[in-house]
């Protein structure tokens, strides 16, 4: 009985012995976490921080402005010009001009004329509108032009056609500076100006009295002519007697003796 427990004790200890390597690795492997499956969860924990590092920053909008419709209006009475600022306060600089408006013909007037007028140079553009006080531009079409006036944003905006009605009151129309549209320069108004008309009538009568005036050079030759021409018919009714008269005479004088008479 003791060899037989001497022997089962031997074996156990040898079983032992030969199974505790491997149930020591087994237990090293179930403990850590494989070396492939570590890089793929390093892996992809990190990738949504390299997404994030990489996407863009958003840059601010650039500047922008647009002229609302403006209403028609007129002559001498205000209009408000509206606008609509975006990521711009700058200082702006307005004018309303006929050089670019178009519209229809029927309500086309003054084409022949350039019409600027400058409303302000120092308009904040984050007001969105500005009063034009007293319309002092004559009847015709027109727009509304807006820079800034640094000139450093590059703004540059046309406002839709607007009509200006000539109306009962003109006395705002003080400007009366009008050239053609070929010269491109500042013409306002057309008040004070005579019309055409009028002009060339008035102008006709001191050019008809001086045609009817004769210069002193040709009354000269009018008076040399008269004085020539009755020259001319006293010397053709008067020199053939004579001429006559010296012939008879020149015939004597050749023939010697005194007279002859034939019978």
């Amino acid at each position: 009985m003791r060899t037989h427990a001497a022997v089962l004790l031997a074996f156990s200890a040898l079983l032992h012995l030969a199974v505790a390597p491997a149930l020591a690795k087994h237990g090293e492997g179930a403990g850590l976490p494989d070396d492939d499956d570590d890089e793929a969860v390093t892996s992809s924990a990190s990738t949504p921080s390299t997404s994030t590092s990489s996407a863009p920053s958003p840059s601010p909008s650039a500047p922008s402005f647009q002229f609302l419709q403006p209403g028609n209006t007129t002559t001498c009475q205000n209009v408000m010009l509206r606008w609509k600022a975006t990521n711009f306060a700058d200082p702006i600089t307005i004018t309303v001009t006929n050089d670019r408006a178009t519209g229809p013909t029927a309500i086309n007037v003054n084409d022949n004329v350039l019409i600027s007028r400058t409303l302000s140079t120092n308009v904040s553009a984050s007001a969105d509108q500005y009063m034009w006080v007293g319309v002092d531009v004559p009847q015709g079409l027109y727009v509304a032009v807006a820079v800034d006036t640094s000139h450093t944003a590059g703004i540059f905006s046309q406002s839709p056609p607007f009509f200006v009605q000539a109306g009962q009151d003109s006395g705002c129309l003080t400007i009366s500076s009008a050239s053609p549209a070929s010269s491109r320069t500042s013409s306002p108004s057309q008040s004070n100006q005579p019309s055409p008309t009028a002009t060339s009538s008035a102008n006709a009568e001191p050019d008809t009295a001086q045609s009817k005036k004769l210069s002193p050079a040709v009354l000269g030759g009018v008076v040399a002519g008269v004085v020539v021409g009755v020259i001319l018919l006293i010397f053709v009714f008067t020199f053939p007697p004579y001429w006559k008269e010296f012939r008879l005479k020149r015939a004597r004088a050749r023939r010697p003796g005194g007279p002859y008479y034939l019978f």
